[in-house]
């Protein structure tokens, strides 16, 4: 375009200043040739390296291992994806691409979906959120996104970078539930914890057992340094121990002492760690209470010490232990040193030079060995045995064994413990006690025999002589002098004394051998039966009786008649000239019913408290009071049949209280 001004300027100028003219505008136009040439070539190398960053772009993004979506920024519509976000959402990418980007996420939570993109879009710069996907199959899948505003083609599009957490998230749950799991066990721990700051020994946590242990408060331990949980006059050995195990950094065992909130020291045996804890290096300390394994540790302490005296007790004792085995001929295991006495050595009887069959006496071994067998088939472990012992030099002694039977793990009785002891004298004690007791029943019985005879058949002879004497006082009364007045009165009176005394005697035998069988007897019945026969001596005393309750027991109830009827019948003969006044009460004590008939008559001296019940014995003359002695005799008597006691508490010009006691038995009841 310049060529043509310049061809029609040579005209007018100069020649040669056209050809300078013409020289420097070629020279310039050579030069932007030059200039074009060479920025043709950097465009095409530029466009070369576009080219090659925009195929490695493709590649990284279509190769990336996170899913990566574009999404129109004004639409929401996704643009683009890459063959990771296909393997996420198990979709291929026609069926991803075109479909607005809310789709990914599930529908229920598509608003909360929509405006976190709508956040993307406005913040512009990178942002990253947790949150779900859902893939062909329904499946919910949690993702992290990356996303960030960028320009393909000249057009703002948001990237969408999706990182697939789901094995994040199971191993964080993994993480949470051991944290949660930690946490319970440190908190439900039966043994008391304590962290501690390895470099200010302050303590940073504990759990509830450590608050039970202390009786404190999680806020009145922690912040404390370590040495405050011990007793203060050791609170420098406890600041040592304490540094051995920051030292030590393994894990150590110790035994020590706490002080609790009351001021009581406990034994515990502190298991001391280096643990890590955010970072920070912490002493951990279990604190396990071992006061009941203490307790435990001197219990067994004074058991072996008592041990140790009971075994030099049994071998100074006539006892003799012994341990067998369950097995043919009863093999010795153990049997202490007192064993000599029966002549053998411990050695003997332990080497099986002498076997139990050896020791026993022959003809007891069947019984011993099928009482023992059917004491084990019964499960009855313990039991006690009486059989003779052969001594070394051959005389055959009575022994007493006490037995236990020992069983295995299974069960099973395998070993038989004995204590036995020499009884051979107490057995010929007891023979002839027996023998005695014998003789005493049999001649009991015919003295028995012998009173009631007597006294059954003196009476027709004492009727006859009292007959005849009543009629000879009868028929000569005041025709003989009165001197034979006086001899036949007392001749009358003195048989019906007899007559008396003899009917008492009969009496007194027919508690033993006329009893009834005992039987249900209500006492109250029996109290008021005794009371009607009573009736004339009651109403010319003007006695007042009365009684509680009274209970309904085992015994024989016309000899309770009876037993009422004299206490009463005496009360009323000894009451000293005023009304008697009688009250009878009963109350259980343990095992027996005990009885009272108290009264307000004229006593009776302590010194002859126990004399009263014996048989024919009087503290008062017969003019004075009648009688023969023998109504407290047959009380006693009465009261021995049913196994009961009597007394009497007085003294003279007080009255007195009579107590007997009835054994309670089955069947009986209190009835009010």
């Amino acid at each position: 375009m310049k060529l043509l001004p310049v061809l029609g300027a040579c005209k007018m100028e100069d020649e040669d200043k056209i050809k300078d003219q013409l020289i420097n505008e070629l020279e310039k136009f050579r030069q932007r040739i030059s200039e074009l040439e060479a920025s043709e070539t950097e465009r095409k190398r530029i466009e070369g390296v576009l080219q090659e960053r925009e195929k490695g772009f493709r590649l990284a993004f279509e190769n990336a291992k996170d899913a990566i979506f574009w999404v129109d920024s004004e639409m929401g519509l996704i643009t683009n994806c890459n063959k990771a976000a296909e393997e996420l959402l198990e979709k291929k990418r026609e069926e991803i691409i075109g479909f607005h980007q809310t789709t990914l996420h599930p529908p229920e939570k598509a608003e909360y979906f929509a405006d976190m993109f709508k956040r993307h879009v406005e913040q512009k710069g990178t942002v990253g959120e947790e949150a779900e996907v859902v893939t062909m199959s329904g499946k919910v899948k949690p993702v992290h996104i990356t996303a960030s505003l960028i320009l393909v083609g000249g057009k703002p599009i948001i990237q969408g970078i999706f990182r697939d957490i789901t094995e994040r998230k199971q191993v964080k749950g993994v993480l949470q539930e051991r944290e949660k799991g930690f946490r319970l066990a440190f908190e439900s721990a039966k043994d008391a914890i304590f962290w501690t700051d390895s470099e200010t020994s302050l303590i940073t946590n504990c759990n509830k057992a450590a608050e039970e242990l202390l009786e404190k408060k999680r806020e009145e331990i922690i912040g404390f340094h370590q040495t405050t949980l011990h007793p203060p006059e050791k609170a420098e050995y406890f600041a040592d121990m304490f540094k051995r195990h920051v030292e030590q950094k393994g894990t150590v065992g110790e035994e020590a002492e706490v002080v609790t909130m009351s001021g009581k020291v406990k034994p515990v045996h502190i298991t001391a760690s280096l643990i890590l804890v955010g970072g920070k290096p912490i002493i951990q300390g279990i604190f396990r209470d071992i006061t009941e394994r203490k307790r435990v540790e001197n219990a067994l302490m004074g058991a072996l010490e008592k041990l140790r005296e009971l075994e030099s007790i049994i071998n100074r004792s006539p006892a003799v232990v012994f341990l067998w085995r369950l097995d043919e001929g009863w093999q010795v295991e153990f049997v202490s040193d007192s064993v000599k006495q029966f002549g053998y050595t411990p050695e003997e009887l332990l080497s099986g030079q002498v076997s139990w069959d050896n020791i026993t006496y022959p003809e007891d071994v069947p019984r011993i060995e099928a009482e023992v067998a059917e004491y084990f088939q019964r499960g009855v472990m313990e039991f006690a045995q009486e059989y003779r012992f052969i001594t070394k030099s051959g005389e055959a002694r009575w022994i007493e064994g006490l037995s236990k039977g020992l069983k295995d793990s299974n069960g099973v009785v395998t070993h038989v413990q004995s204590i036995i002891l020499d009884v051979t004298e107490r057995k010929r004690a007891e023979e002839k006690l027996q023998k005695m007791l014998a003789e005493l029943q049999r001649s009991n019985a015919e003295l028995e025999q012998f009173a009631y005879v007597s006294s059954h058949d003196l009476q027709e002879p004492l009727r006859m002589i009292s007959s005849y004497v009543k009629l000879l006082s009868k028929r000569y009364k005041g025709k003989l002098d009165a001197e034979a007045d006086e001899f036949i009165a007392y001749t009358v009176d003195g048989a019906a004394h007899m007559q008396t005394m003899i009917e008492d005697l009969l009496a007194y035998s027919r508690v033993g051998t006329r009893g009834e069988p005992f039987k249900s007897t209500d006492c109250k019945a029996t109290f008021e039966q005794a009371l009607a026969n009573l009736q004339v001596a009651i109403e010319e005393s003007g006695a007042v009786i009365t009684h509680d309750h009274l209970p309904i027991v085992i015994a024989d109830a016309s000899q309770i008649t009876q037993l009422f009827q004299n206490l009463i019948s005496n009360a009323i003969k000894f009451s000293g000239g005023e009304p008697p006044v009688i009250h009878s009460a009963a109350e259980q004590r343990g095992n027996e019913w005990v009885f009272s008939i108290r009264d307000s008559g004229i006593g009776i001296a302590p010194e002859f408290h126990e004399r009263i019940f014996l048989i024919f014995q009087r503290l008062h003359g017969i003019q004075d009071c009648p009688g023969t002695g023998v109504g407290l005799a047959i009380c006693k008597k009465i009261v021995d049949r049913h196994g009961g006691r009597i007394w009497v508490e007085s003294e003279t010009g007080k009255g007195a209280t009579f107590y007997f006691t009835i054994p309670v038995r089955e069947g009986e009841r209190y009835e009010k």
